[in-house]
């Protein structure tokens, strides 16, 4: 080899270290600069990561899972917890926790060295947080790289196709800014579960699959469903024979144990825990929250602008429609086994019972698969970089789409966006708007975009109809005519409505507008009208209050109105009550002509 061939090689050598260190440098300054300055820091671990985190300090620091102390230190920590026996535990798994390990102790050795708190929430705790989810991003385009290797992508297209999966994604926000959720974690394991398996059907050396087993362990310890990724093995065997032949390899005894024995370890890791938070080995965590097989939101996952995959994320839409194209005409075993993962792995998660996963930037379950999604794109632009005209128009929708994926994701942080109730009418009135009029629209303003339905459009003065709760009227008070209905301690729950299964436009974003006049001698009697969503077994699976609470002295009618959204329907079975309920004091309140109108965000 010549010197100017050595130095070629040289630099070519460097480019994979200067493009993470420039990737690394980007989050870390947009970190820095959106969450660790001005006291957002403290927020760092919070949603969903708080429950994530929470094993840390409970194990390392005050040895016992006391979390009504931690919630103190962690406001918010209690959403992530329930109750069995008595016994408070957190509804999380903990491979998060065993994953931020190195840096919880890190930042506790800091913390200590330099007198700070290392109550495991101090500033270095929060920050160690941070830069374990960046961390993890790292790894995981890092084994996405070495995916993309595998199948001979061009270095430029590997290159260019990471940036476009970082940037133009959801998966950029949930690195920088909610790091301690655990999808960064998902998508680290699961592009590396991806790659050593593509390696070991490909014919690498067999001791790989004890890597593929304690990765695939990790992988259900951080997020249980993710063992959907195991689908992914005949598609990236890339034929039935390498599927065979992986197959043959993996139940060898050797092989075999190299992914019992992790699996082994983490189970046995996941049951100490539970012994310790509730006595028992085993415990169904997340109690009433499951999935509903028989009652799938399939399409509004993927094109829905509540949350939609596709809506949110369409470079994701264009990887999985160019990377079928290419299989179509190049490889139809990959194309129908892509699908064999992609349909029914969207049909599971489509099932959560809240289908749209909360307060979330985009569909935020996908995330944990980026890698596969990566080399979609990939192959799809390797195939048409070939000539300058067609590069150069990719590229342009590729800098679009990063541009769009920044304004979304500033809409979102700044409540331009609904964080869980968008819809198409919502989405485009506030397309790539960014001003501060915007800011929270959704939140002050949210009667100007409801489509109210005439079939579910209610009103009562008491005078005819008791709405089922004939001891609740009275002659003593009426606003108008001579009955209204009371509520107080003797009577706690009022007049209401019954909504059946028929007439709920299920899958919709509902919302309730309430109008009425209240009466009541004391300002410190309480009332609230409540939405419970009912299902079939007779369980409550939902619900939402409006309160209702007057403040004149001396006592006199006073108008109140309201919005509220609907809890989330589990089922196109549920039933919906809608009723008065008294929530406190020592005197009755006094309600009549009350209107309820039920409509869809638009």
């Amino acid at each position: 080899m010549t010197e100017a061939g050595r130095r070629v090689w040289r630099y070519k050598k460097r480019i994979p270290f200067l493009f993470f260190l420039a990737i690394s440098f980007i989050c870390l300054t947009y970190s820095v600069k959106n969450r660790w300055t001005d006291n957002r820091w403290t927020s760092l671990i919070t949603s969903d990561g708080s429950g994530y985190y929470a094993y840390l300090p409970s194990i390392f620091i005050y040895h016992n899972f006391n979390f009504d102390k931690l919630e103190k230190l962690n406001k918010g920590l209690h959403e992530s917890c329930y109750s069995k026996d008595g016994k408070v535990f957190d509804k999380y798994f903990a491979g998060v926790a065993v994953l931020l390990t190195p840096f919880f102790l890190l930042a506790y050795f800091i913390s200590y060295l330099f007198g700070f708190s290392t109550n495991g929430y101090s500033i270095f705790f929060q920050f160690g947080a941070s830069i374990g989810g960046l961390f993890y991003l790292i790894t995981g385009l890092g084994y996405t790289r070495k995916l993309l290797l595998e199948y001979k992508v061009r270095d430029g297209v590997i290159y260019f196709t990471i940036s476009i999966v970082l940037f133009a994604t959801n998966l950029f926000y949930y690195a920088t800014i909610e790091p301690t959720m655990s999808h960064v974690y998902s998508f680290a394991l699961i592009a590396g579960f991806c790659y050593y398996a593509k390696k070991l059907a490909s014919g690498a050396r067999r001791d790989g699959f004890w890597k593929l087993g304690c990765i695939l362990a990790l992988v259900v310890l951080v997020r249980p469903v993710n063992i959907l990724s195991v689908a992914l093995i005949p598609f990236l065997a890339g034929s039935s024979a390498n599927t065979l032949k992986f197959i043959r390899n993996g139940i060898k005894p050797l092989n075999l144990l190299g992914i019992a024995v992790p699996a082994l370890i983490v189970l046995a890791l996941q049951m100490m825990v539970w012994h310790e938070e509730t006595g028992s080995y085993f415990i169904r965590s997340y109690s009433t929250e499951t999935f509903y097989f028989l009652h799938p939101h399939f399409w509004s996952m993927l094109f829905g602008f509540r949350k939609g995959l596709f809506v949110y994320t369409p470079v994701i839409f264009i990887a999985v429609a160019g990377g079928l194209m290419i299989f179509l005409r190049k490889d139809i075993y990959s194309f129908w086994l892509f699908l064999f993962f992609f349909i029914p792995s969207t049909y599971i998660l489509s099932c959560w019972w809240c289908w749209y996963y909360g307060d979330s930037y985009g569909m935020r379950v996908f995330i944990d698969f980026y890698a596969i999604f990566a080399l979609l794109l990939a192959l799809f632009l390797d195939s048409i970089f070939v000539k300058p005209l067609i590069t150069t128009t990719a590229i342009t929708i590729a800098l679009f789409l990063v541009a769009l994926n920044c304004v979304q994701q500033y809409q979102y942080m700044h409540l331009i966006m609904s964080r869980d109730s968008m819809s198409k009418g919502r989405y485009w009135k506030v397309f790539l708007k960014t001003g501060d009029r915007y800011k929270g629209i959704f939140y002050t303003d949210s009667l100007n975009d409801i489509g109210y339905l005439d079939n579910l459009t209610f009103f009562n003065d008491f005078e005819h109809n008791s709405w089922g709760s004939e001891n609740n009227l009275t002659t003593k008070y009426a606003h108008s005519g001579k009955y209204s209905a009371l509520v107080d301690s003797q009577h706690v729950f009022g007049p209401g409505i019954t909504i059946h299964p028929e007439q709920i436009p299920f899958g919709e974003n509902l919302y309730a507008h309430y109008s009425m006049w209240l009466y009541s001698k004391d300002t410190a009697n309480r009332a609230a009208i409540v939405i419970n969503s009912i299902e079939p077994r007779g369980i409550s699976d939902g619900w939402a209050p409006l309160p209702l609470k007057t403040t004149s002295v001396p006592a006199r009618w006073e108008y109140v109105e309201g919005t509220v959204q609907f809890p989330f329907i589990k089922t196109d079975k549920n039933i919906l009550r809608i009723f008065l309920y008294y929530s406190g004091g020592k005197g009755a309140v006094y309600v009549d002509d009350i209107s309820i109108k039920i409509g869809i965000a638009e």
